[in-house]
């Protein structure tokens, strides 16, 4: 707590002030920045009107941003291996920030299949349909983060169009 005071250049006692102990103040860093991703998601979602290629792009768009570029994702595996210790951080994250991620990407999916632009899937594969190939490279871009050529060897934007290919073709039925 020291050091965090130090750091934002407060004493130590202004903390507590704000949180009642270090496991609060680590709790509240695992919900930084949700709420922005969280709000892209809900514009996406009430734009009926998009190209069904365009709003899944839109959607990869965000779920990229927030679990691979930033704070967020490289938060991942630090809360996968304080959650042995601290279970409440999991629960926090899930809470504040997957739960609804994965309601409002299961809601644009279901929207679409509603107006026919996409094929019906089964539910609990949607949020693992748009999340794990990031999850993956956030991960991976973690443990290699000290690579040379970690871009090459992880790339952002080409495995997001990759994954865009198939979550198109997942979804989108072919032209008949």
């Amino acid at each position: 707590m020291k050091d965090v005071a130090a750091t934002a250049g407060i004493v130590k006692s202004s903390l507590y002030h704000h949180f009642a102990s270090k496991e609060d103040l680590f709790l509240s860093t695992t919900s930084a920045g949700y709420a922005e991703h969280l709000s892209r998601l809900k514009r996406i979602r009430g734009t009926p009107d998009l190209d069904p290629r365009q709003r899944l792009s839109d959607l990869l768009d965000v779920v990229y941003a927030s679990i691979v570029e930033s704070n967020i994702g490289r938060m991942a595996p630090m809360i996968a291996e304080t959650s042995r210790l601290f279970p409440q951080v999991a629960e926090a994250f899930h809470a504040n920030f997957i739960e609804e991620m994965d309601e409002l990407l299961r809601g644009c999916v279901e929207d679409g299949v509603a107006r026919g632009d996409y094929r019906p899937l089964n539910d609990p594969g949607v949020d693992h349909l748009f999340c794990s190939p990031p999850v993956s490279l956030a991960l991976s871009r973690a443990m290699f983060a000290s690579f040379a050529d970690l871009d090459a060897q992880f790339p952002i934007a080409k495995t997001k169009a990759v994954h865009l290919e198939i979550v198109t073709r997942v979804l989108i039925p072919p032209a008949i």
